[in-house]
């Protein structure tokens, strides 16, 4: 797929409009005493948008080399000394292709990670240019947050910086973002669960009525699954209120609404194990005649 391509000639640019492979498109600019564009700060960025027509791609100077090489989505050549694009201090440098930053050292991760996003303001003064943004994103989506609200994404120039970005992102962890921690990871072993559940070959479920603090009636509904390679797994599915009454009726009603959110196929259930209650195990009203209705 061909595409328009730029010459550029340090911030005087004009834009080719016939399509060429990436090669070519080089080859036509360096033939001209020119070359491809290169951007290498939001003023070149800037200069070049009012000549792209809309939603049009083109080629531009950059291509990957051999090893991994690191650069700071903040581009503009002001905001760094000699040196400081250099600065490194990773815990573990693997095969990412971004980084996010744990008690004072960075990890390599890959872009499709889900993570909290450090973003930097530069209309801001002292530690607040450090903005710490409680949602979870993509090294994209996080980008693309940062610009919009801010300046870009947090660069790290030299060790002083490290230290003020570990002690912002340490102070903000109120117990707000306690809470937002222990909900995500609620919310991943929940969808983990149903996962389970909708993928394995049979399970069965255990009731437990039991009474809360206020004495009020409550259901604790376990489910033990087999996957298809024999992989027993045990879990707490939900605790649910039961409303005034305890009948084998309801019992099944407050079962059967926990399995309606993960969508779990009832025609797996092999087996209700309960706690022996008359309620549920009566002949008359109990679960097991509810059951066969």
């Amino acid at each position: 797929m061909c595409s328009p391509s730029f010459c550029g000639n340090y911030r005087q640019h004009c834009l080719v409009k016939t399509p060429k492979p990436w090669r070519d498109a080089k080859r036509y600019c360096r033939q001209r005493g020119f070359d491809l564009a290169t951007i290498d700060d939001m003023g070149a960025m800037e200069s070049l948008l009012p000549l792209i027509p809309k939603e049009s791609d083109v080629w531009i100077g950059l291509r990957g080399g051999g090893p991994l090489s690191w650069y700071w989505s903040l581009a503009d050549t002001d905001f760094y000394q000699e040196g400081q694009r250099d600065y490194r201090n990773f815990q573990l440098e693997g095969s990412g292709n971004s980084a996010y930053f744990l008690n004072g050292q960075w990890t390599s991760v890959t872009l499709t990670e889900r993570i909290y996003a450090m973003c930097y303001d530069a209309n801001k003064r002292g530690e607040d240019k450090y903005v710490l943004v409680r949602q979870l994103m993509t090294g994209t989506a996080a980008r693309e947050y940062c610009r919009e609200h801010h300046t870009d994404m947090v660069a790290i120039r030299n060790q002083t910086e490290n230290q003020i970005i570990h002690k912002v992102s340490a102070g903000n962890k109120t117990r707000h973002t306690v809470e937002h921690r222990i909900s995500d990871i609620n919310a991943a072993i929940e969808a983990q669960l149903h996962s389970d559940l909708q993928t394995c070959e049979y399970f069965s479920v255990a009731l437990d009525e039991s009474c809360d603090i206020q004495d009020k009636p409550q259901l604790a509904i376990f489910a033990r699954s087999v996957s298809n390679d024999c992989v027993l797994k045990e879990e707490l599915l939900d605790i649910v209120p039961l409303k005034d009454r305890t009948r084998g009726i309801d019992v099944k009603g407050a079962m059967m609404n926990v399995f309606v959110k993960p969508n779990v196929p009832k025609l797996k259930l092999t087996a209700i194990a309960t706690d022996g209650a008359p309620s549920v195990v009566g002949s008359v009203n109990g679960l097991g005649h509810c059951k066969t209705r």
